[in-house]
């Protein structure tokens, strides 16, 4: 399971993304990390007021191998 927290900007785009955990080598963590931050689109989280802030998201991919 590869595990990553996401630093998600006002604007929805993935602005930071560590690796917390990867089930082979670092590149393959960083190499994720790469593609979400290029592609994935978030809804923001808002404040009390209704406005757009800086959020967290953890996620968790489960990779498998079909023949």
């Amino acid at each position: 399971i590869l595990q990553l927290r996401l630093k998600v900007a006002p604007d929805g785009r993935v602005k930071d993304c560590v690796v917390q955990s990867s089930p082979g080598s670092s590149l393959f963590g960083s190499e994720s990390c790469k593609r979400i931050r290029r592609a994935a689109r978030y809804a923001p989280a808002v404040d009390l007021q209704g406005e757009a802030v800086e959020g967290f998201a953890q996620i968790s991919v489960t990779f498998a191998r079909y023949n």
